[in-house]
């Protein structure tokens, strides 16, 4: 039975319980019908228009009631979707943060793998330093020593283009004292002696640097001394050993001569002609060409 039959079987029996209080009321009364009747009748009519009010107001909370259950399920069919969705989008972050926690591992491994990598390129670093610095105090000694030869490279060019200067004076020389000897008659391929044409030494002044004793009897003692070609010294030239006052007591000392054997540009080694008995040759006596 339906909600709306419920309300009509209650509507017939709260008219059934009127009409059987109205006959109650009649046989008991004993009214008149006629008045009664018309009373009767404006009671049903009063019951008929509450009925189809009741009626109508019925019908309307069926309605409202049919749309607020067609609402309510709307609703629900909402939910149901959204839920749906919601659960969708639950999925979807799910497979985002798992995608993202992926990629932050990944993100750590690189980060690690840098961190190493930067280390070891801050060894590399370290070690490259190390050797640049080894390279570049190399390089200084290198230059140091590039400059110091590039100053016996000057200094030797000095030095060549003086003796090439005394060389060609030498050759002047040699020229004019062929043509000399040619004058008088003497042949420059004939052996002459030395001492007849030497030229005498020039006012030259140095020291004993080196002492050579004779390794047999009969050799003669041989001095190295601070002068040499450069000084004009040539083989043969002979020249003084003596010691001056301040080293011999107060008074010089002439302690031998010597001739020269060999030459060089700064040095010669003279052999002692003569000695005297004032004392020994030392190391640091004077000798001169003349006393």
């Amino acid at each position: 039975m339906s909600y709306f039959g419920k309300i009509l079987v209650v509507v017939q029996m709260a008219l059934s319980i009127l009409f059987m209080m109205f006959a109650g009321a009649v046989y008991t009364t004993h009214t008149n019908w006629r008045t009664e009747s018309e009373k009767q009748k404006t009671a049903a009519s009063k019951a008929n228009v509450e009925k189809n009010n009741w009626i109508e107001e019925n019908t309307k909370l069926t309605t409202q009631l049919k749309a607020d259950t067609d609402a309510a399920i709307e609703r629900a069919k909402q939910a149901e979707a959204s839920l749906q969705l919601s659960e969708q989008q639950f999925k979807t972050s799910k497979d985002q943060i798992a995608s993202l926690q992926t990629q932050l591992a990944q993100a750590q491994t690189r980060a690690q793998n840098s961190a190493e990598e930067a280390l070891a390129r801050a060894e590399e670093a370290r070690e490259l330093r190390e050797v640049n610095h080894e390279q570049t105090v190399l390089i200084s000694a290198a230059e140091t020593k590039n400059s110091e030869l590039n100053d016996e490279i000057r200094k030797l060019t000095v030095e060549l283009d003086v003796a090439r200067s005394k060389n060609k004076s030498v050759l002047a020389q040699i020229s004019n004292y062929t043509a000399l000897l040619a004058k008088n008659g003497i042949s420059a391929d004939e052996t002459v002696d030395a001492t007849s044409v030497l030229q005498p030494p020039p006012r030259i002044e140095g020291v004993v640097r080196t002492i050579r004793k004779p390794a047999k009897i009969g050799n003669a003692e041989l001095l190295q001394i601070s002068l040499g070609i450069n000084d004009g010294l040539v083989k043969g030239h002979e020249m003084t050993v003596w010691r001056p006052g301040a080293k011999a007591g107060g008074k010089t000392r002439y302690l031998a001569k010597i001739r020269i054997v060999t030459t060089s540009p700064d040095s010669a080694v003279g052999e002692v002609i003569e000695t005297t008995r004032t004392g020994a040759i030392q190391e640091g006596d004077n000798v001169s060409t003349k006393l």
